[in-house]
Protein backbone atom coordinates (compact mmCIF):
# COMPACT_ATOMS: atom_id res chain seq x y z
CA UNK A 1 0.00 0.00 0.00
CA UNK A 2 1.55 3.51 -1.25
CA UNK A 3 1.68 5.66 1.66
CA UNK A 4 0.30 9.66 1.20
CA UNK A 5 3.47 11.80 1.87
CA UNK A 6 1.12 14.32 2.86
CA UNK A 7 -0.33 14.57 6.38
CA UNK A 8 -4.11 13.70 6.93
CA UNK A 9 -6.69 16.30 8.97
CA UNK A 10 -10.16 14.30 9.57
CA UNK A 11 -11.56 16.50 12.47
CA UNK A 12 -11.78 20.05 13.27
CA UNK A 13 -9.18 20.28 15.94
CA UNK A 14 -6.38 19.18 12.58
CA UNK A 15 -7.25 22.69 11.48
CA UNK A 16 -7.67 24.55 14.68
CA UNK A 17 -3.90 22.81 15.64
CA UNK A 18 -2.08 24.56 12.17
CA UNK A 19 -0.27 27.68 12.54
CA UNK A 20 -1.28 30.71 9.76
CA UNK A 21 0.41 30.13 6.94
CA UNK A 22 -0.83 26.58 6.71
CA UNK A 23 -2.34 25.12 2.99
CA UNK A 24 -4.30 22.53 2.71
CA UNK A 25 -6.00 20.38 -0.01
CA UNK A 26 -9.62 19.52 0.97
CA UNK A 27 -12.09 16.95 -0.16
CA UNK A 28 -13.19 18.51 -3.01
CA UNK A 29 -9.86 19.76 -4.28
CA UNK A 30 -9.70 22.92 -3.46
CA UNK A 31 -6.19 24.72 -2.49
CA UNK A 32 -6.62 27.36 1.05
CA UNK A 33 -4.31 28.50 2.81
CA UNK A 34 -5.11 29.43 6.39
CA UNK A 35 -4.37 33.23 6.99
CA UNK A 36 -4.85 34.64 10.57
CA UNK A 37 -8.03 32.60 11.53
CA UNK A 38 -9.45 32.44 8.33
CA UNK A 39 -9.42 29.77 5.59
CA UNK A 40 -8.58 31.77 1.54
CA UNK A 41 -8.78 30.43 -1.29
CA UNK A 42 -9.28 31.10 -5.26
CA UNK A 43 -12.44 29.27 -5.55
CA UNK A 44 -14.45 30.72 -2.53
CA UNK A 45 -14.70 33.58 0.11
CA UNK A 46 -12.39 33.03 3.12
CA UNK A 47 -14.12 30.60 5.82
CA UNK A 48 -13.38 30.24 9.62
CA UNK A 49 -12.85 26.67 11.15
CA UNK A 50 -16.28 25.38 11.44
CA UNK A 51 -17.29 26.28 8.08
CA UNK A 52 -13.80 24.39 6.57
CA UNK A 53 -14.57 21.26 8.71
CA UNK A 54 -17.00 20.47 6.43
CA UNK A 55 -15.14 19.99 3.50
CA UNK A 56 -12.37 17.48 5.34
CA UNK A 57 -10.38 15.20 5.31
CA UNK A 58 -7.78 17.08 3.75
CA UNK A 59 -4.09 17.00 3.64
CA UNK A 60 -1.81 19.28 4.86
CA UNK A 61 0.38 20.35 2.05
CA UNK A 62 2.75 23.05 3.59
CA UNK A 63 2.49 23.43 7.48
CA UNK A 64 5.25 26.71 8.03
CA UNK A 65 6.09 24.53 11.34
CA UNK A 66 7.92 22.11 9.44
CA UNK A 67 10.90 23.56 8.04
Amino acid sequence: MKRNKYPRITEKSGLVELPSGAVILDSHGDVSQLRGDQWCSYETEPMDHNRMAKYLPANILYNPQEK
